[in-house]
């Protein structure tokens, strides 16, 4: 089975520098489901493939076939304004190499407007697009069969990747 994922997925707001609380929209701690623990009800569903449960670096972890997708499509909460700051990070654990373009993680609103698109993704590496622009860490996603940190963070100015807790593009 490709890719142990451990999503602490938080798609929350992260204020970088600017004193205002962070909140957390959404975390899928997948503890045998896919609810959300934030209390914000941005439960995910199996929208296609096969999905388990395994033990993961802190907890349980979803165990992904390389055909699933999980989604929340009406999640609530969303930092979706330009300037809104955001954090979305995830523990990854790979035993295959992940296919270029494989889309870990994101973010948009109802309409799929262009504008409101956030993603991590395998394009070159450790990658981000959205908010009009793309950035790529050079940082591959190994596939050592150990658990590794992603964060990608925007405060408003700014999108920074960092990796395993190290800031890698910016």
């Amino acid at each position: 089975m490709r890719g142990l994922v451990k999503a602490i997925l938080l798609i929350g707001l992260l204020a970088v520098g600017t004193g205002q609380a962070q909140t957390i929209v959404l975390r899928w701690r997948f503890d045998g489901d896919l609810r959300d623990s934030s209390s914000n009800g941005n439960h995910a569903r199996r929208e296609r493939g096969t999905v388990s449960f395994t033990e993961g670096r802190v907890g349980r972890a979803l165990a992904k076939g390389e055909d699933a997708v999980i989604a929340c499509r009406s999640a609530t909460g969303l930092p979706l304004a330009n300037k809104a700051a955001w954090t979305l990070c995830f523990w990854l654990k790979l035993t295959d190499a992940l296919p270029g373009g494989t889309q870990i993680g994101g973010f948009r609103d109802r309409s799929n407007a262009w504008g409101t698109l956030r993603v991590i993704d395998n394009q070159g590496g450790f990658n981000f697009y959205g908010h009009m622009s793309n950035l790529c860490s050079g940082t591959l996603f190994p596939a050592d069969g150990d658990w590794h940190h992603y964060a990608c963070t925007w405060d408003g100015r700014k999108i920074r990747l960092y990796y395993d807790g190290k800031l890698r593009k910016a």
